[in-house]
């Protein structure tokens, strides 16, 4: 199969979107290097991902190799909340892929998955859209049993659920302000307090509460 990277609107304009990878493997580092740059990226390779985050607001390709390394997104996201972290986790580490997802990343991929597509992922990710590998929804949303009714002692309206049905969906803030033509920092508001009132502390625990309870749902 082919795979024809996505090219950015940005890049064909000469303002070339940026992009860090942050791989403890040179062969491996190199690969995802060149693949960005032949899909438009201006590639940097550095050290520490934190000190990048702080001065850009790229995409982060971030390799998780293991458990205690998952706290880099949190960490990335302390500093600079605009970046869009892709992160790369070994396929048996399911508990740190979720921890991943909890912790700001917009992508949890294979980190055998072909460069290309993870570069292609990047891309997608830069247009709002979330992705986690397939295995991992049913850990992310728990299961249902058939019939359950929505929670008696949460009255959510219109605009909650459709923001709750968007991280379901996996949306990011960006593009749900895009589509309410709002600030991100108003949606991200908006979102603290619906998390509040789910008693959630992040979009992966608002969506697993709110299906469970039958405030949204989910298709399989």
């Amino acid at each position: 199969m082919t795979i024809a990277p996505l090219r950015n609107r940005a890049a064909c304009d000469g303002d070339r979107p940026e992009l860090a990878v942050v791989d403890p493997e040179p062969a491996h580092r190199r690969l995802l290097a060149t693949a960005g740059a032949t899909a438009g990226f201006t590639v940097a390779c550095p050290p520490d991902p934190v000190p990048w985050a702080a001065r850009h607001e790229g995409v982060l390709l971030l390799a998780v190799l293991r458990a205690d390394e998952s706290d880099a997104v949190r960490r990335i996201r302390e500093v600079n909340s605009r970046v869009t972290v892709v992160a790369l986790t070994e396929p048996a580490q399911a508990d740190t892929a979720l921890a991943l997802l909890r912790q700001g990343a917009t992508v949890v991929l294979d980190r055998r998955t072909d460069p290309r597509v993870v570069v292609l992922a990047a891309q997608l990710a830069r247009s709002g859209h979330a992705l986690m590998p397939a295995p991992l929804l049913p850990d992310l949303l728990g299961s249902r049993p058939p019939g359950t009714v929505p929670h008696p002692g949460i009255d959510l309206d219109d605009a909650d659920r459709e923001l709750l049905q968007d991280l379901a969906a996996g949306a990011t803030v960006r593009r749900m302000a895009r589509h309410r033509f709002q600030a991100p920092r108003t949606v991200e508001r908006h979102l603290r307090r619906l998390y509040s009132r789910i008693g959630a502390d992040d979009r992966v625990q608002a969506v697993a509460k709110a299906t469970q309870m039958g405030l949204i749902r989910v298709s399989g």
